[in-house]
């Protein structure tokens, strides 16, 4: 957020009679954080969203989170615009038990600053909540050395997403190359509070996704290395372990990230 003028625990709070008032149907809420030491090195993931009673599908808050700048004040806050409706996964369960959960909209990250409040407009009935993320020292990356001919190639997991009900399948070339292509096939899990999902930079990196058929046994797909073959292909192994039978379908799939410098082809191979 950029500021007009710094302030202090106290004149942040101050701060808040800029921002204009909220309108009937709605609420708003501020996130103060305290005062850190070297706050560079933090971050605040905000969750926004209601408790529901849902059952033992994945569910998301339908809506987006707006910034919007205060004018003539160089200050920034945030509006969200949501009808309260949410979607999910359509998988059987075992029961009709329901429990309650907090469902979100997918989650921001936004820079610690103490000097300024994080100000939201939220519906009446929604709820913000936040985390205080560190991080450790500054560390210099690592190069990553082009390997020509059968050696290894490093990659990363995707973590915290799934596949959508309406994703297109099977997906051409085996890598997935633009934001555009990704959001057509996966939708983010992290409103489970199970963790943020992985970053992707699809100007230095692809993804390529291993996604199998509905099922109604448990399964678990393995990646077991990721190397350059002698035609230049990037040749993906991977195992599938399956296990006891279940009273729903799910529909099994891991994914790898990929840097970009790797332009050969993609090849699936599952070892048995």
């Amino acid at each position: 957020m950029i500021t007009s003028k710094l302030f202090g625990q106290n004149e942040a709070l101050e701060a808040l009679k800029a921002f204009p008032e909220a309108k009937a149907n709605e609420k708003q809420v501020y996130i103060q954080v305290p005062e850190m030491n070297n706050e560079e090195n933090y971050k605040i993931e905000v969750f926004i969203g209601k408790n529901e009673m849902v059952d033992c599908n994945h569910y998301f808050m339908m809506g987006e989170v707006k910034e919007i700048n205060l004018e003539g004040w160089g200050y920034t806050y945030y509006k969200v615009e949501s009808n309260g409706q949410k979607g999910g996964t359509l998988m059987g369960c075992m029961d009709d038990k329901k429990v309650e959960k907090f469902i979100t909209i997918e989650p921001k990250t936004f820079g610690y600053n103490s000097r300024l409040p994080l100000v939201f407009y939220v519906p009446n009935d929604f709820i913000v909540k936040y985390k205080i993320y560190s991080a450790g020292p500054l560390k210099e990356a690592e190069t990553l050395k082009k390997q020509m001919r059968l050696g290894g190639i490093a990659y990363n997991e995707l973590k915290n997403y799934f596949v959508k009900n309406n994703a297109k399948l099977p997906v051409p070339k085996n890598k997935i190359t633009t934001q555009k292509q990704f959001d057509a096939i996966f939708g983010a899990g992290a409103y489970m509070g199970d963790g943020t999902p992985t970053n992707i930079d699809f100007s230095k990196e692809f993804v390529v996704p291993i996604i199998l058929k509905e099922t109604n046994l448990e399964t678990e797909i393995i990646v077991k290395g990721v190397a350059m073959g002698s035609m230049g292909d990037v040749v993906v192994n991977y195992v599938v372990k399956r296990g006891k039978k279940m009273s729903f379908t799910i529909r099994p799939f891991h994914a790898i990230i990929i840097d970009k410098s790797y332009s050969g082809k993609v090849l699936l191979k599952e070892e048995k």
